[in-house]
């Protein structure tokens, strides 16, 4: 029997009568995949997580899960959710960036910088993400990129609520104070800032390679923007034209007898007594 190729199946294929039966008696039953849907995931359209029909909603429960492992210090566990996860819509910055984070505290550092990178390829905006990446690239030596990323933490969250980006300003300003010493020795960098951290009373435990809890599912979107109708400007009110008046009929002209000398000079001949 030859093989059909994806593109000839037209319609989803049948399990045999043997594997049907089985899962009857098991009280299970197999669902086979649309034809369009696997085409569609092939092609790169849908992701696994739409294949299977895990929603987003599902893997931010999953998420929940994973985090609790990190927060426990069950590294393994947490990382095997995640990777779970990224599997499921290697789309999501997030689960890309909790990945990184969890590499981090490994000290895998080259696995940690590809799972941010990643993260902030899908989504340049995670502030966290940011921070982190500068700090493995300043570990590394590569000044001029984590000074980029330090200061995109910072542009990212100008108000520093995130306690990675209060990390990121405490190495940016190591950086600016000790530019030559931070060259041949990043390590120093690193000391003096959680030194100017602890001075400011955020301990590493705060600030340390943070990760936030999955929470992205449950935040409901921002309701959408009324707009308000502007009142038009009052306009000078216009001169209305005046009602052209009815016009009466035009008087006959009155017929008068011409006189017998009408339309002459010279005046009538006297009469003979």
């Amino acid at each position: 029997m030859t093989e059909k190729s994806l593109s000839e199946i037209t319609e989803p294929p049948k399990p045999p009568p043997e594997d049907l039966e089985r899962a009857r008696k098991e009280g299970a039953r197999i669902v086979a995949y649309d034809p369009d849907q696997l085409r569609a995931f092939a092609e790169g359209r849908i992701t696994l997580g739409e294949l299977e029909g895990v929603s987003k909603s599902s893997q931010y429960q999953m998420a929940k899960v994973g985090y609790e492992f990190l927060n426990e210090g069950k590294l393994d566990q947490a990382r095997s959710v995640f990777e779970g996860l990224v599997a499921l819509d290697p789309y999501d910055a997030y689960f890309h960036s909790v990945l990184g984070s969890i590499a981090h505290r490994r000290n895998a550092l080259e696995d940690a910088e590809r799972h941010y990178s990643r993260a902030l390829e899908i989504n340049p905006f995670f502030a966290a993400t940011s921070a982190n990446r500068g700090e493995i690239r300043l570990a590394f030596g590569r000044l001029e990129d984590a000074i980029s990323d330090l200061l995109q933490a910072l542009k990212n969250d100008p108000e520093l609520k995130d306690p990675a980006t209060q990390r990121a300003r405490a190495l940016l300003n190591t950086i600016r104070g000790q530019a030559e010493a931070v060259q041949s020795d990043p390590g120093k960098a690193m000391q003096a800032a959680e030194r100017a951290l602890e001075v400011e009373g955020k301990g590493l435990s705060e600030s340390e390679k943070q990760i936030p809890e999955p929470l992205a599912a449950e935040i409901p979107a921002p309701a959408p923007k009324i707009a308000v109708p502007v009142k038009p400007k009052k306009e000078a009110k216009k001169a209305e034209p005046k009602k052209a008046e009815a016009k009466k009929p035009a008087a006959k002209p009155t017929t008068q007898k011409k006189s017998a000398s009408a339309g002459t000079n010279r005046r009538p001949a006297p009469k003979k007594k």
